[in-house]
């Protein structure tokens, strides 16, 4: 059965679609939030607090620092600072 596939090889389509979509996500949020602010200091300063509120919250059934660490990376990719 040429069409078996092992639990390891599912496991690692997962885990290259699950990389494949944060990076996608963070990516697409960056550029909107780069075109929103343009030449809009206060603009990109209220997106960028809106971002570090984010950290502020608490989710369930997440790695946190990895999401703050999410939250840095689109912050600065918006505004050019952490």
């Amino acid at each position: 059965m040429a069409n078996e596939r092992t639990v390891e090889q599912r496991l690692n389509d997962l885990e290259h679609a699950l990389r494949t979509a944060i990076v996608f996500n963070l990516n697409a949020a960056a550029v909107l939030g780069r075109r929103l602010s343009y030449g809009n200091e206060p603009i990109a300063q209220a997106i960028a607090q809106d971002l570090r509120d984010l950290k502020n919250q608490s989710f369930e059934n997440i790695d946190k620092a990895l999401h703050d660490h999410y939250v840095d990376s689109l912050t600065l990719s918006i505004t050019g600072r952490a």
